[in-house]
């Protein structure tokens, strides 16, 4: 028999936290948490508009959606997640191809302007459109024996890099809300050294960091020396998945190795944890990043997104961007 959408209505925040909790394949991006801080970081100009899809067979699902505002509400662009991240469904349902194509038609359908970057924790409907756009991920698969991932590890050398930063006497540990002053620092000195705001990614203020620190599902970690913080940033919870997201560096730090010392004691530590998936996220297609994240043994996923934002909304914001 067929399957059909019967019923979508907004779905209800407790059972959308319930879903996100126990759905495999969420990501932090997916949580009712990530969209309430951004309602809040964006002073309103960025809502919630997350619904629940009902199935003929008795199957359901909450589909992720934001709505971003512009020039007071006239445009509306919507995003599968705030700040371009994963998106999509999650369900407890195990769903088929069909549930998945009948979600795909709908999010395309009643969102237009729409910045969808699929999840590439979970085999989406196949989308054939011309405004795909090719991305991928890195990522490292926690729940394989340690000896096949340290000898994997090793093959990069990047446990020789990592006894390097122990004997610059590096620690970890995670900061509190008094060391984002600190970090901000930090977060300030890179986008120096990328030279172009835009290289960096979108530009944040210390409000949406403060809003992370104090999330539950955030463990924001700092390595220091001497007493100073070189090098910190937010990694992001679900379930069953930690993401890396704005994790920096001081310049001056770098030839101790905080990078290989941060994600290597945390792979490490999620992986005893019982997570299964340590993300980087997406690099920016910036080859050298790339090449960065592949020593840690990761696998490549991929991540596409779909952008239907007409061409001149499209360079509207991309001049908005530069001139910002």
């Amino acid at each position: 028999m067929k399957i059909t959408i019967v019923e979508s209505k907004k779905a209800d925040f407790q059972e959308w936290n319930d879903v996100w909790k126990n759905c495999e394949y969420a990501t932090y991006f997916h949580s009712p948490d990530w969209l309430r801080i951004w309602e809040i970081y964006s002073n309103g100009n960025i809502s919630t508009v997350s619904q629940k899809i009902s199935f003929s067979d008795g199957k359901s699902a909450i589909l992720v959606i934001s709505t971003k505002y512009r020039l007071g509400k006239i445009i509306s662009i919507h995003e599968s997640s705030p700040g371009h991240n994963y998106g999509g469904w999650i369900s407890r349902d195990t769903l088929n191809p069909e549930h998945k194509e009948l979600l795909t038609y709908y999010l395309i359908k009643h969102y237009p302007n729409l910045i969808w970057r699929v999840n590439p924790f979970e085999q989406q409907f196949s989308i054939v459109d011309k405004r795909l756009q090719n991305d991928q991920t890195y990522a490292v698969p926690l729940e394989q024996p340690w000896g096949e991932l340290y000898n994997l590890l090793n093959r990069s050398k990047l446990p020789k890099k990592v006894r390097k930063a122990e004997r610059n006497k590096l620690e970890l540990q995670k900061i509190s809300p008094d060391s984002l002053d600190d970090y901000m620092e930090i977060y300030h000195d890179a986008k120096v050294r990328w030279k172009k705001k835009h290289d960096i990614g979108s530009i944040y203020t210390k409000e949406l960091f403060n809003l992370l620190v104090h999330s539950e599902h955030c463990d924001f970690w700092g390595v220091y020396h001497r007493n100073n913080l070189i090098c910190a940033g937010p990694f992001l919870k679900s379930s069953t998945h930690v993401v890396v997201w704005g994790v920096f560096a001081l310049s001056a730090s770098l030839h101790m190795r905080p990078f290989e010392f941060i994600y290597y004691n945390l792979i490490c530590y999620y992986r005893d944890k019982g997570y299964k998936w340590f993300d980087f996220n997406p690099s920016g297609k910036r080859k050298g990043v790339e090449e960065f994240k592949q020593q840690f043994a990761t696998k490549e996923l991929i991540c596409p997104v779909l952008d239907t934002r007409s061409a001149p909304l499209k360079l509207v914001q991309k001049a908005k961007s530069l001139f910002s």
